[in-house]
């Protein structure tokens, strides 16, 4: 069977969590001999932190990240021009959609 990305809209309609991050990370087509379950970030933003983490597909520490993530995220929303929408490999993550923010 073909793997099939499925459109943002699937994506934001997900109930968020970090069984979330697992999907995304599953879609991405990252190869599971390159996911780490721990992955290294110089980065001290919470935020910064768990896109690095989901960009290097490390699991375990987005996971860990998700909820100070989200605090970040929240107090950053109101006063920034960026939508809060990024890529991992070929698949767009939104931090709203993911910190159940509207």
């Amino acid at each position: 069977m073909p793997r099939r990305l499925l459109p943002v809209i699937a994506l934001l309609s997900m109930a968020a969590g970090p069984e979330d991050i697992d999907a995304i990370l599953e879609r991405s087509g990252i190869p599971p001999e390159q996911r780490y379950p721990r992955g290294y970030s110089d980065f001290t933003d919470p935020l910064g932190r768990f896109m690095d983490m989901m960009a290097a597909g490390a699991a375990g520490d987005a996971k860990a990240l998700l909820a100070d993530a989200c605090a970040a995220w929240r107090r950053r929303q109101p006063n920034t021009a960026w939508s809060g929408k990024f890529w991992v490999r070929n698949i767009e993550v939104d931090l709203n959609a993911l910190c159940r923010l509207p």
